[in-house]
């Protein structure tokens, strides 16, 4: 097997897990706007791809925004004693 070959097969692994971590019904709706029926799986992977980044990304920005209040606040506390 050729390192191409082993690379393109990871990467489906990992778009498959992927998949297979989303709600029932982002999977459905996924597919059913990107799958065609006329080979649009490499399509549909990378809108996959691209909505679980995207969700990783507004995870984060909400991560770092509790953190930001938490911190305003215990400023606050401290100022207050």
């Amino acid at each position: 097997m050729t390192y191409v070959q082993q690379l393109k097969d990871y990467e489906e692994a990992v778009m498959v897990k992927r998949m297979e971590e989303l709600p029932a019904g982002e999977q459905e709706r996924l597919l059913e706007v990107y799958n065609d029926g006329g080979g649009c799986m490499f399509i549909s992977q990378h809108a996959i791809l691209l909505y679980v980044l995207l969700q990783e990304v507004e995870t984060e920005r909400v991560q770092r925004e509790a953190r930001r209040k938490a911190w305003e606040a215990a400023q606050d506390q401290s100022k207050q004693q």
